[in-house]
């Protein structure tokens, strides 16, 4: 086990911390998470210290042998799959991690994640890391509390959710003619993974207030 000082490439002061394990090549970047309260980010290892530190490295997502500079560091992302249409997204570590997400995250394992809507939050799938020239999407900051290492099936298993959010209303004359506003249901399936799925761009055909009825 070895001490290093470490630069944050955001900017602040150099602080000793305890390798964690990990092998560093002095001079080089890393993008480093922490056990305790240092922020996780982008550091250059400056020079090898002596005992007293202040936090110790929880583990390392870094190109082999670290980066170059703290540039190359702050454009690498991480790659999740949304479980349901396949889309790609390339987030930037430093908000991905921002909220204690829990480590390893091994590739391919799913997770609740949430993108633009707080209120929207459903599976992904980890699907790799990668250096880009233009910036990863800043996600919201939050704790992914848990990883499912069955990726998109168990996470979509586990994890009931709706598609499509519309809500329908029908308004009908009762048999007073007075105008009356009627919210239709909703069908309700179980897909592949058992799990009951409202699907809300539908409306029952049959039913006290189905369609047609």
């Amino acid at each position: 086990m070895a001490n290093y000082i470490v630069t944050p490439c955001s900017g602040g002061p150099a602080i000793p911390v305890n390798d964690g394990g990990y092998s560093f090549n002095i001079g080089n970047t890393y993008f480093l998470t922490f056990i305790g309260g240092t922020v996780a980010g982008c550091y250059e290892i400056t020079s090898l210290t002596g005992p007293i530190t202040v936090d110790t490295i929880y583990f390392d997502i870094s190109l082999a042998g670290g980066f170059a500079d703290c540039l190359q560091c702050e454009n690498m992302v991480i790659q999740i799959s949304d479980c349901q249409d396949g889309t790609v997204y390339n987030i930037t570590l430093s908000s991905f991690f921002a909220g204690g997400s829990l480590p390893p995250i091994p590739f391919g394992s799913g997770f609740n994640f949430t993108l633009g809507d707080p209120s929207e939050s459903k599976c992904y799938a980890h699907v790799g890391y990668l250096v880009v020239e233009e910036p990863g999407i800043i996600a919201p900051t939050q704790t992914i509390q848990q990883y499912y290492a069955g990726g998109c099936d168990e996470c979509q298993a586990e994890t009931p959710y709706e598609v499509n959010p519309p809500e329908y209303e029908l308004c009908v004359k009762d048999c007073d003619g007075n105008t009356v506003v009627l919210s239709l249901p909703h069908p309700v399936y179980t897909n592949e993974y058992g799990t009951a799925v409202t699907q809300l761009n539908a409306v029952e055909l049959g039913g006290v207030n189905g369609l047609n009825n």
